[in-house]
């Protein structure tokens, strides 16, 4: 991702300064250039963030296949009594799990016990 913002930033710098002097003034190609520069770097700073929160999530998520338990919202997560729902990253109770029938425990919000 963060290769193909740089591209696209290389591209718009070539065709920023492409243009003949007089269609557009060096304060506002400085303008376009500072502004592009801080949408590709905000960005990037998203990208690594969410990146980080991912890698947080798999290993929770391995911790809880490994058989170990998480402890969400001060409830303890098991294979023995819940079930990683993937597409929702999500633990939900299992069928014969009546304490917490209903209940859906976020992924994000466990931690690893």
């Amino acid at each position: 991702m963060q290769i193909v913002l740089f591209l696209i930033f290389i591209l718009v710098i070539i065709l920023v300064f492409a243009v003949k002097k007089d269609e557009l003034s060096t304060k506002t190609k400085t303008t376009m250039m500072v502004s592009i520069l801080v949408i590709i770097i905000l960005g990037t700073v998203y990208e690594f963030n969410k990146n980080a929160n991912a890698q947080e999530s798999r290993e929770k998520v391995n911790a809880f296949l490994q058989g170990k338990t998480l402890l969400c919202n001060n409830i303890e997560v098991s294979k023995k009594d819940f079930d990683y729902v993937s597409g929702t990253q999500t633990f939900v109770p299992l069928s014969n799990n009546y304490e917490h029938k209903g209940l859906i425990l976020e992924v994000s919000k466990c931690t690893i016990k």
